[in-house]
């Protein structure tokens, strides 16, 4: 029964040592956030982005006075070595955020030793690099105040973009097909219905921004413009005078009377 007395509070001695020795382990944590999408603030971007840790628990026999930064994408490393050789209780590295891709995910390591080289704790964080916006703009042609018909292509240049999409006046948003840094979408009646809009919007996204550009007062008619009669009226070749000249006139007629025919049935089918 004595022995058992004996033996409680040594039992107790132990496990208040070995809380100390647990609260003495030297750990880091990232200063800031790990990536989590959507949210803006934890993405990393510029040539000289800081990332920190800030380091606790040395004592007198576990210490930490070399931090060294790697990463798991590149080579790079970032050696923080304390200047007395005493304990570090923060770590800081400027990190180039050109050396990854744009929208990549990285994961960071700080690795923490002490002055006999051995390792005494790490930790990590992930980020998004955000190196880049996406371009948006209406290819040459595709103007505000025009009228086109429901299946014209739309294309957008949408360079360091990853998505795009086409939204006339309130409708639902269309999503073009990407290709290089070019992006389209060709509608047809169904889809892209016939009126005046007076915004045409598109938005091209690399998953982190958003990029738009716009046509203004457009209206989307079926048929032939009775612009588009005209410039094929006005491409036909110059003609002699005389016999010639009377014969290509009446052709001309015959054409401009056609294509005015055809464009006024595809506007009633289109109704």
């Amino acid at each position: 029964m004595r022995m058992k007395m004996l033996i409680l509070p040594v039992i107790a001695l132990m496990a208040i040592m070995m809380v100390g020795l647990v609260n003495a382990e030297v750990t880091c944590v990232f200063d800031q956030t790990s990536t989590t999408v959507g949210t803006r603030s934890t993405y990393i971007d510029g040539t000289s982005f800081n990332i920190s840790a800030t380091i606790t628990g040395h004592d007198q026999t576990t210490n930490a006075s070399v931090g060294i930064l790697t990463n798991d994408v590149t080579s790079t490393t970032h050696v923080f070595n304390s200047t007395s050789g005493g304990n570090i209780t923060q770590v800081n590295a400027s990190v180039n955020t050109g050396e990854f891709l744009d929208t990549q995910l990285i994961t960071f390591t700080y690795t923490l030793k002490n002055v006999s080289q051995n390792q005494v704790a790490t930790c990590t964080g992930a980020y998004i690099a955000d190196n880049d916006v996406p371009d948006c703009s209406f290819a040459s042609g595709l103007v505000s105040n025009d009228a086109y018909p429901p299946t014209q292509k739309w294309t957008v240049n949408c360079a360091n973009a990853s998505s795009a999409t086409l939204k006339f006046g309130s409708n639902t948003e269309k999503t073009m097909a990407e290709s290089g840094d070019s992006c389209t979408f060709t509608g047809d009646k169904s889809t892209v219905p016939q009126g005046s809009y007076q915004v045409l919007l598109a938005t091209t996204s690399d998953g982190l921004n958003a990029t738009s550009c716009s046509l203004q007062s457009i209206r989307i008619d079926v048929g032939v413009p009775l612009k588009e009669i005209a410039a094929i009226v006005a491409s036909q070749a110059p003609v002699k005078k005389g016999a010639t000249q009377t014969k290509n006139n009446n052709t001309v007629f015959i054409v401009i009377i056609g294509l005015a025919a055809y464009w006024y049935i595809r506007r009633k089918k289109g109704k």
